[in-house]
Parts: C-alpha cells; sequence; structure tokens
C-alpha cells in the first residue's frame, strides 16, 4: 500500500479554504512549493544575489501554463546571512510561488525533482496551534503550585498535591531576567494585555509582514501568559519566568494556522534578534529539512528551540520531532500523561508520545490570559510548552553562558520521574521541575563512579561478588541522589563501545513465501524457546512489513510508535514500514526475498534488498536481520540500506502497553549496524537500587553474580546509574558475563586431568571420599564416575575396572 508521512493535526475542527489541499493526511499549499538547488547551483546569499526564474531555464520549461509567480529565498532575512546560516544550508531553499493554484501539485514536484540543479522539492505544509479548548472557569494555577485544586472537565476537584513544576520555591531563587527573551511563535500576543505588555521586546507578523504582531485569536496570548506574564502585580495570572522578556513573533493566522515558510522565517528571525528560547504550540504535516535545517541553524546560534508534541494521543508531531528540537508533552493534575483516560475526565484528546519525547509538563485545565482578560482555561501540548519554556528562561537565568544542549540536559537531569523508572516513551526524562533545575546553577553534587565497564570470565554455579564505588568528589557542592534503573528490558547498538557491528550468512535458508505484501503466511517453528516477557515461545509469524509476530498477525502497512494496538501482543519491529518484497500479488515494483533459518542457539530472520513501496520512496531497498536468541536477547542487523530510512518502528513490544522503543520515523538506521535488546539479567542482584550522599562522601554499590543453570555462552547488561549531577546524569556501565564450562575438556575419572587414567588418580579420588582432600570442581565432576551425585567406593571400582581393561 501506498505509505505517506503521517503527523495528524491536532484541533477538534478545521474548513478547508482554496489554499489548501488535503494530501494524506496532512493537509498543503496548493499556492506554493519549497525547493532545495544543490549546492552548486545555490548562490551564498549575503554575499551573492539570489537566483531568479529567468536564470533557472530548466525550471522556466515547466511552466507551460504561465503560472509561475515568483521564486525567492524561503528566508526572507537572507541579504544579512552569515557562514552559520550557510553552513546550515539555509542559502539553498527557495519558495516558487503560483499564480492560480496547482491542483495536480505532485505531478509537478516529480518533474522539478528531475532537473539537475535540484536537491530536492517539498510541500509548503499546513501547521496549525495545537489547542483543546472548552469553557469551564477555574481560577487556580495547579500547574504551578498543585494542592489538587484542578476542576476536571466533570465538575470534581483532582489533583496530585505536589505534581506541578514547582515554581514557589524556584522563585526563591530567581524569577528571570530582562535580558533572558522568550520567543512565542503562535497567532501574535496581545500587546496591550495589562498581564503582559510590561514584558514585550519587539516582534514581527510573517503573516502580514509587518511589526505589529497583535494577536487576534488568543492562542499566543495564553502561551505568552503561562512562559513569562507578569507576577505578583496584584492581578490575573503568575508566569514562569516572570522577570523574562516576551517577544511575539506572529506566524499563525488569526484563524490558527500557517504554513512551513513563516514559521521558519519565524525562527531564524528570533533567533537572529536576540531570542535565548524559542516556543512553538505548533504542528503538522511532514518532516522537512528545510525546517530542520532552519531547528539546528537556531540551536548553533544558541537559542533553544521547544515544540509541543501534539495532542492526537499518538506519535510526536513537528517539529517537536525535529532531533534539535525539546519535545514537550503534557500531563495532567494526577502525575500522568494526559490520555483520554487521565483524571481530568477529558477522554477526548492525549499528549503525543514516543521515542525523543524529552518531558511532559502540566497541560490540561491551565488558567491564562486571553485578549483582554483571563476568562478561558488552556488545553493542550500547547499549554505544556511554554511551562518548559519558562523553565528554560529561569535556567539562562542563572547562567547565561549556557549552550542550548546544556539547558536540555539541564532539564533532563532535574526532572522528576514519573513513569517507568528512567527514560521512558511515555513521559520522557518525567515531569519537569523549575526548583531543581534553577538549583542545579546554585549549588550542584560532583557525581563519580570508580569503573566504566565489566568483562567477567566465570564458570557455571558460581558466586561472585562485584562493587561500583559511587562518591560525591570534593568539588561536590550538594547533596548527591543517585537511582539505578530497573528496567525490563534495556537496548545498545554498535554505535557504542558495547557491541561490534554484526551479520549472520544464512547457508541453509528457507524461503518465506507472501501471498500479499501485508499478511504473513501460516506461523513458522522456531525450533528453540525463545524467553521474552515471562512468556516463551516457540513459533512465529514473519510480516512482510518488517516484523516478527509472537502472538499473531497483522495487516498494518501504516507503522506507528510503540506500543501499539495495531500489531497483536508481542512482536519484534526490526523495520516495520511499508514494505514490497516478493508475493503472490506482485505489482510492477515488489522485490526482493526474506528468509529465515533455525539454529540450535537462535531464530534467524533475514530481509534481502525488500523494497519500499514505491510511491515517494523510489529506489528504497533495505537488507537487514532479526535474530532472535535462546537467552532472551534480540539482535537486529542492518547490513544495506539504500534510499530513506527515516520512516520505519524499530523496537519490541510485550503488548499494546510495554514496548522498548529504539526509533520511530527517525534516521536511526545505518549501513552496518547493530542494536540489541537486551532482557533484565537475573542473574545480577544490585543493592542498594537509591541513596544520597553528602559532598566527600562515597558508598559501594554491591553487584552479586549468580552463575546457576547458566549455560556456557555471553550474557549481557547495562547498569544505568542516574544522578542529580548535571553534568553526569546518567552512568551507563556496560556489564559482559562470559560463562565457560571450565571441565569440559577433562575426561571422567582423569582427576588430576593428566590425560591419562591410574592409580594416581585412584589415590585421589580416594582422598576426596576420606576428605583429606576438598577437591576443585573439575575434580568433583570427573570423579563422580556413575553420576550419582556422590562420591564414594562405586566410583573407585568403576575406576579401577576401567584402568584394568586397559
Amino acid at each position: 500500500m501506498n505509505k505517506i508521512f503521517l503527523i495528524l493535526l491536532f484541533c477538534i475542527s478545521f474548513s478547508l479554504d482554496k489554499d489548501w489541499q488535503v494530501f494524506g493526511n496532512h493537509e498543503i499549499s496548493i499556492n506554493s512549493i519549497i525547493i532545495e538547488f544543490k549546492e552548486e547551483h545555490a548562490p551564498l546569499l549575503g554575499q551573492e544575489v539570489p537566483l531568479t526564474l529567468s536564470q533557472i531555464s530548466n525550471l522556466k520549461n515547466l511552466d507551460r501554463n504561465n503560472n509561475f509567480k515568483s521564486i525567492k529565498p524561503l528566508i526572507r532575512t537572507y541579504e544579512n546571512f552569515t557562514h552559520l546560516h550557510i553552513s546550515n544550508h539555509l542559502h539553498r531553499y527557495y519558495r516558487l510561488e503560483f499564480k492560480s493554484p496547482v491542483y495536480n501539485l505532485m505531478d509537478l514536484i516529480s518533474e522539478i525533482k528531475t532537473l539537475p540543479e535540484v536537491e530536492n522539492v517539498e510541500f509548503n505544509f499546513k501547521m496549525e496551534a495545537f489547542l483543546v479548548p472548552n469553557d469551564n472557569y477555574y481560577s487556580d494555577q495547579w500547574a504551578l503550585n498543585n494542592t489538587g485544586q484542578a476542576v476536571s472537565y466533570n465538575g470534581n476537584s483532582v489533583g496530585t498535591p505536589g505534581c506541578d513544576v514547582d515554581a514557589e520555591r524556584a522563585w526563591n531563587v530567581t524569577t528571570g531576567n530582562p535580558n533572558v527573551v522568550i520567543a512565542i511563535l503562535d497567532t501574535g500576543i496581545d500587546l496591550d494585555h495589562p498581564d503582559l505588555a510590561s514584558e514585550l521586546v519587539g516582534g514581527y507578523d510573517f503573516v502580514d509582514n509587518d511589526t505589529n504582531a497583535n494577536d487576534g485569536n488568543m492562542h499566543g496570548t495564553a502561551c505568552g501568559s503561562i512562559a513569562a506574564g507578569t507576577t505578583n502585580n496584584g492581578i490575573g495570572v503568575a508566569g514562569v519566568c516572570w522577570d523574562c522578556s516576551l517577544m511575539p513573533v506572529k506566524v499563525l493566522s488569526d484563524q490558527g494556522f500557517g504554513d512551513f515558510s513563516d514559521i521558519i522565517n519565524g525562527v531564524i528571525w528570533a533567533s537572529d534578534n536576540g531570542a535565548n528560547v524559542i516556543s512553538m504550540s505548533l504542528g503538522g504535516g511532514g518532516y522537512q529539512s528545510s525546517f530542520d535545517n532552519a531547528v539546528t541553524y537556531a540551536n548553533d546560534n544558541g537559542t533553544i528551540v521547544i515544540a509541543a508534541s501534539g495532542n492526537d494521543n499518538g506519535s510526536i508531531s513537528y517539529p517537536a520531532a525535529y532531533e534539535d528540537c525539546v519535545s514537550v508533552g503534557a500531563m495532567s493534575p494526577c502525575n500522568e500523561r494526559k490520555s483520554p483516560s487521565s483524571c481530568d475526565g477529558e477522554n477526548f484528546w492525549g499528549s503525543n508520545y514516543g521515542n525523543g519525547l524529552d518531558f511532559v509538563a502540566p497541560g490540561v485545565r491551565i488558567h491564562s490570559a486571553t485578549i483582554g482578560g483571563y476568562t478561558s482555561t488552556f488545553n493542550g501540548t500547547s499549554s505544556a510548552c511554554p511551562h518548559a519554556a519558562g523553565v528554560a528562561g529561569l535556567i539562562y537565568s542563572m547562567a547565561p553562558e549556557l549552550a542550548p544542549e546544556d539547558v536540555r540536559a539541564a532539564m533532563h537531569a532535574t526532572c522528576v520521574d514519573i513513569g517507568s523508572t528512567g527514560y521512558d516513551t511515555q513521559t520522557g526524562w518525567g515531569r519537569v521541575n523549575a526548583f531543581n533545575a534553577v538549583s542545579l546553577f546554585a549549588a550542584q553534587p560532583d557525581a563519580q563512579v570508580n569503573v566504566n565497564e565489566f568483562n567477567i570470565e566465570a564458570g557455571s554455579n558460581q558466586t561472585i561478588y562485584e562493587t561500583i564505588n559511587i562518591a560525591n568528589g570534593l568539588a561536590g557542592e550538594a547533596e548527591l541522589d543517585f537511582l539505578i534503573a530497573q528496567d525490563n528490558y534495556k537496548w545498545a547498538d554498535s554505535n557504542g563501545d558495547m557491541f561490534e557491528s554484526n551479520w549472520i550468512e544464512l547457508d541453509n535458508a528457507t524461503i518465506v513465501v507472501f501471498n500479499d505484501n501485508d499478511n504473513a503466511p501460516e506461523p513458522i517453528d522456531m525450533q528453540i524457546e525463545f524467553p521474552f516477557d515471562n512468556r516463551v515461545f516457540t513459533q512465529c509469524t514473519i510480516n512482510p512489513n518488517g516484523w516478527i509476530g509472537l502472538d499473531g498477525d497483522s495487516g498494518a502497512w501504516d507503522n506507528a510508535t510503540l506500543p501499539t494496538n495495531e500489531v497483536p501482543g508481542a512482536a519484534i519491529f526490526g523495520m516495520w514500514d511499508d514494505l514490497n518484497p516478493t508475493n503472490n500479488q506482485c505489482n510492477q515494483y515488489c522485490s526482493g526475498e526474506v528468509y529465515y533459518q533455525q539454529y540450535s542457539d537462535k531464530f534467524v530472520v533475514t530481509f534481502d534488498n525488500v523494497a519500499h513501496w514505491w510511491t515517494n520512496f523510489e529506489n528504497t531497498f533495505y537488507t537487514f536481520q532479526m535474530v532472535l536468541h535462546v537467552d532472551g536477547r534480540i539482535e537486529l542487523n542492518y547490513l544495506n540500506l539504500i534510499g530513506e530510512v527515516n520512516s520505519a518502528t524499530i523496537g519490541a513490544q510485550a503488548n499494546s502497553d510495554e514496548a522498548i522503543l529504539i526509533s520511530y520515523n527517525n534516521n536511526y538506521a545505518e549501513n552496518n549496524l547493530t542494536s540489541n535488546i537486551l532482557p533484565k539479567a537475573e542473574w545480577l542482584e544490585i543493592s542498594p537500587l537509591s541513596g544520597n550522599l553528602m559532598p566527600g562522601n562515597n558508598l559501594n554499590i554491591n553487584l552479586d553474580i549468580n552463575t546457576a543453570d547458566l549455560v556456557e555462552g555471553t550474557y549481557y547488561d547495562i547498569i544505568k546509574i542516574q544522578t542529580n549531577d548535571y553534568n553526569n546524569y546518567l552512568f551507563e556501565i556496560p556489564f559482559e558475563l562470559n560463562i565457560t564450562d571450565a571441565c569440559s575438556q577433562w575426561n571422567a575419572g582423569d582427576a588430576n586431568n593428566d590425560g591419562n587414567l591410574n592409580v594416581q588418580d585412584v589415590i585421589l579420588v580416594l582422598n576426596i571420599i576420606l576428605g583429606t582432600s576438598q577437591g576443585g570442581e573439575c575434580d568433583l565432576i570427573v570423579s563422580d564416575m556413575n553420576l550419582d551425585g556422590n562420591i564414594n567406593v562405586q566410583d573407585i571400582i568403576l575406576l579401577v575396572n576401567i584402568i584394568l581393561a586397559g
């Protein structure tokens, strides 16, 4: 089936007009597109004049209906470009405007892509504000100080006291700094609002192309008041960073809509005009390199970019999904990810989540400013995002020299963990905490550990004791807190030091015969017992879309984030995408075979040069394999990936509620990469799992390794120690345990292991029986001639008879 990048739009309702057209699950402009020119054809803007239509004859020749109006640099401030703009490729993007709408846009894009000057062509996606509105009014801001006072959708009070951004304690450290500027990229801000006017610095309106960024919607005003509304003035609401400045940048219309090009311009302009923080409570459309590069530029220019994850209860939207963008989800008043079943009673929306979510912030039943007043509650990740932006502003107020990646790391390190221990895809690093964040820069612990890795050789049925010494060093100025994660599954890949890239060449493989390109054939006997999620599996299904089912199959070709109910129960996802291997209903583009092979210790499935569904993924082929090991380890090997790889799901799930997600719709997979998903190491016991250390103190974390019932082979774990030290907030210590059968080369009765059976062996066995010799592990094993678990005179008799028999 045809797969198109899917990022849903998040308002409850909207109407289409003549400027937009539905394409898949997106809306796109039919009045313009974005063209990326190759480096050798793109003038260095700021130094050279931009391209014009008359200069690009190949492009002009495609204008058969004389409908091309103009082509201009995408970034309007191109005349001020510096080396940093150029190094982020912003000079290569142009916006092609049409005189009248082009309804067959895909045909035109396909033609333009073939031109020798053109690197890529992208839609000008429609974006919109992430708002979930309702009419209830309430006066208390639980997000800043939660006492359980939030009013649910059903009218009753809800909330977990203390589950907020901890703003009041943070304000005892800092209330912000006017030199720190938070840019609100939205519908503008009410420029005359009594709770905002005194905070404002000059902004810009990219919708109307003027300097009057006034709000005609209310969405941007609400976001601004949450991030940095005037506080302690006897009126209205409190902002998180209330002594910071606000920069209004209007990139959405008064109806709450806008296109990528205006928002990209807003990002560049805000960063170039002094914004320390950019807050974007908006999203929609798919991946776009021009937007991605704009975010990276802002980050490189010293501006942290923060965006809302989205309100669809699904995967993270763009721009929040870009690597250099901080992704913020919403939490309910009850210390949980906002979902249709959370305590607030709003069952019509949920916060988006998945791999790449940074953290969550209050995002439901939020009181905020509106145009000229305060009379509406503000919902959605739209309200979560400016809470996080305000915290970033407080951090910059304490440490203005920090780089954006340092601010992001500080916010990660100081989150309150509210989901699964450590990072999880539901809540990221946890609930953002303003007090913890600013405290980092008032005083810091100095976390240290004395070991970087473990590599232990052992025999079976042994107990081995090791330690990790954790210390709060002499440079520490605050108490050190640590916590050791106890995850059911962890993962690591060959880009680190723990694993090398691997590929298993099959020598006796079986071809999987698919009836179509979406459904698996009958279950296959793996001929091993594969342990997964406290169950044991002996059969599986192999789905043509790049995954193995342990609880059944599904025809879901459109991949989703994990966990998902699109796939029944337990499953392994090597490259879940809309793939098109050879099958009984092949179209002209299907290609590549899928093989499997059973071994005594593993089951291997290889996708060999399998095609992606052709539309939008022309000439895209993947060679990868999934390996299920008898010890529960899952090995994912990527040998040769041709074309785009940013639209697949990689990971494993136990059920629709529990999963480990490695990658969703990003560029993680690459040639010669191996990723291993590791089950919890039942052979390793760690104590204590948490603790506190004053500066200058240390303690030993005890590791008890029990090799009972472990067969010969290599076993892995990763010990993850989280701390509140901003500089060292996560220690990941690889642990490799090699079990060797040291006695496998000893022969029965040869108690001295000299290769001969003689009277010396009889004497050694006799001494063991009499107790004059304890014997080693191997001595005892080979002395038990009759394998009855006891060493006695019967074993002596058997040994003597063998010797006499010669």
